[in-house]
Order: C-alpha cells, then structure tokens, then sequence
C-alpha cells in the first residue's frame, strides 16, 4: 500500500486498471505534475501515459472498454477542438478543464456540463479535484486521462 503522510492521511494505492494519461506538445509539464503529486494520488508513476497530439489521444480512448472510464483532462483550446468527438463516449466519464485563462472556457462547461466538471488554472486544485474524484470511485475498474495543454 503506497502511503502519503499529507495531513495525516493514509493514501491507499489505485487498482492497476487506473491510469492516467497526458496531452500536451510539451513533456515538461507533465513530468512535473507526476513527480510532485502522482505519489500523493497513490498512483505508480508507470501508470502515467504521456500523449504527444490529439490522434494519440483518440486512438487511446478508442481502445478503452466497458466497464473501464476515462476522466480527461484537457487544456481549454484542446478542450474546445475535441469535444465535439469525444462528448458521446461511454467511456469517457467526464472532463476537466486546466488552463490558464478559466473566464475563456466557462462558457464551453456551461454548454457541456454533463461532461466537463470544472475549469481549473492552478496544478494543486487539480490535484484536490483528482484526490476527491480518487476517493469516491477507489476500488472501481477507472482510467484516468490527463490531457493538459496550457491555453493560448
């Protein structure tokens, strides 16, 4: 059992079926997000996919089956490009905006908002919205796609 002395709480470790996945043109971001929370999320750093461009990204959601879910994190622009393909997906659970510039993407959550969840800019509040989703559904056969690409 992975453990996070984090506030004093014991993070028990994700089923093998979770796994988290990255968009972005840029590792960096990634990678830095991955060392300073994957642990506290109780989530092996190979359970991470990094993704390089959206066809990798729908090629990987294409092969995602029932009763396996996919939460997406995306950046606004890419969220605004993909939704349209994506919002009908039975595996896709739902979807969280990270970028920059929220006020841009409101709009975008309150036209999609049986899939996108929340818009958020900051990379802790990300982490508590994984951590509070992670305790709610631990247990459950879940995947967890991280597409992050920064708004412009």
């Amino acid at each position: 059992m992975a453990a996070s002395h984090e506030n004093d709480r014991v993070v028990k470790a994700l089923p093998v079926t979770l796994l988290f996945a990255w968009l972005d043109n840029d590792d960096k971001e990634f990678h830095k997000f991955v060392q300073l929370y994957g642990n506290q999320l109780g989530i092996d750093e190979q359970w991470w996919k990094y993704c390089k461009n959206k066809e990798s990204l729908f090629d990987y959601l294409e092969n995602i089956q029932l009763p396996q879910k996919v939460i997406l994190i995306s950046s606004g622009a890419l969220a605004r490009e993909i939704i349209e393909d994506i919002k009908n997906m039975t595996t896709l659970s739902c979807i969280y905006i990270f970028c920059w510039k929220i006020e841009n993407y409101i709009p975008l959550k309150q036209q999609y908002s049986a899939k996108i969840v929340d818009v958020i800019n900051d990379s802790k509040v990300l982490y508590e919205r994984l951590q509070d989703f992670r305790t709610m559904e631990l247990g459950m056969p879940l995947y967890f796609l991280v597409c992050l690409l920064y708004c412009s």
